[in-house]
C-alpha cells in the first residue's frame, strides 16, 4: 500500500494533539474524526491504479481544492479549473462524496485514508457509488500544478 510516513515539519505540533490509529496493514493514519487536513491546501493527484489493470495511470496535473465554507470544492488539471461542486465527508465510514456541478467521468465517491503527517492521501474506489476498486494517490501541494514546457 502507498501509505507511507513522510516528514512535514509544519505539521509536527498539530500531529501531537491528534489521535492516530493503525490501519489493517500497520500504517499510521489519522482517525476519521479529524479530517481538517482536507481543507488546508491543494491536493495533487500523482497516479491511479486500476483494479482491472495494475499499470499506474499518470494523473499529472490533476488537483482538488476543498473549502470549509459551504463544503465547496474545485477540481482541475494543470492551472485550469475544470469542475466545481460540493463535498461531504462521512466520518464513520471514511467516505468522501464529491457532488460535481456538471456531468463528469470522474469518480464521485471514495474511501479515504490520510497519513499521520497529513501530507498524503489514498483514495480507494471500494464504495457503494464507486465499486471500481481503483486507488489514487494524492499529495499536499502549495499551489495548483502548472504544465511544464
Amino acid at each position: 500500500m502507498w501509505l507511507t510516513a513522510c516528514q512535514n515539519t509544519a505539521n509536527k505540533e498539530k500531529l501531537a494533539a491528534q489521535a492516530v490509529e493503525k490501519d489493517s496493514d500497520g500504517n499510521t493514519v489519522i482517525k476519521a474524526s479529524d479530517f481538517s487536513a482536507l481543507t488546508t491546501q491543494i491536493w495533487a493527484a500523482d497516479f491511479m491504479v486500476s483494479a482491472k489493470d495494475s499499470t499506474p495511470t499518470d494523473c499529472s496535473g490533476k488537483w482538488y481544492q476543498f473549502f470549509d465554507n459551504g463544503h465547496r470544492f474545485e477540481f482541475g488539471r494543470w492551472g485550469e479549473t475544470l469542475q466545481t461542486g460540493t463535498w461531504k465527508y462521512e466520518h464513520a465510514n471514511h467516505l468522501l462524496d464529491l457532488n460535481f456541478n456538471k456531468e463528469t467521468t470522474e469518480r464521485t465517491q471514495w474511501y479515504v485514508r490520510l497519513t499521520s503527517n497529513q501530507a498524503m492521501m489514498i483514495w480507494i474506489g471500494n464504495t457503494p457509488r464507486n465499486p471500481s476498486g481503483d486507488q489514487m494517490k494524492l499529495e499536499h501541494v502549495d499551489k495548483k500544478p502548472t504544465k511544464k514546457g
